[in-house]
């Protein structure tokens, strides 16, 4: 192989992680709240963890014991205090994330 197909593989390489990241500025802001969800979990501080979710925001859970299974809902209290008792535990990474927005949800 010449030094010039090679060149030209090496630099497309490093470019790769550049394509496809020009984001709108509403998939941002999807991400950036994204983003102090996990930070607030990984520091064990609640704030920004229940800053990232609406007023009134719960969980729907299915209770596969109950006959027929039923849907349950919880809020999300008790898991942000899970959170600020975790010791700084909770670190979850994510990688390739994708953003989908319409409308008002992403």
């Amino acid at each position: 192989m010449s030094l010039r197909p090679f060149a030209l593989v090496v630099v497309a390489c490093l470019l790769l992680p550049l394509v496809g990241q020009s984001q709108t500025p509403d998939e941002k802001a999807a991400l950036a709240v994204v983003h102090r969800l996990f930070e607030g979990m990984r520091t064990a501080d609640t704030a920004p963890v229940r800053s990232s979710f609406a007023e009134g925001a719960r969980f729907a859970l299915i209770d596969a014991r109950s006959t027929p299974p039923a849907i349950k809902y919880e809020s999300v209290d008790g898991w942000i205090r899970a959170i600020g008792n975790s010791a700084r535990r909770w670190d979850e990474q994510i990688y390739d994330v994708q953003v989908r927005v319409d409308g008002n949800i992403a």
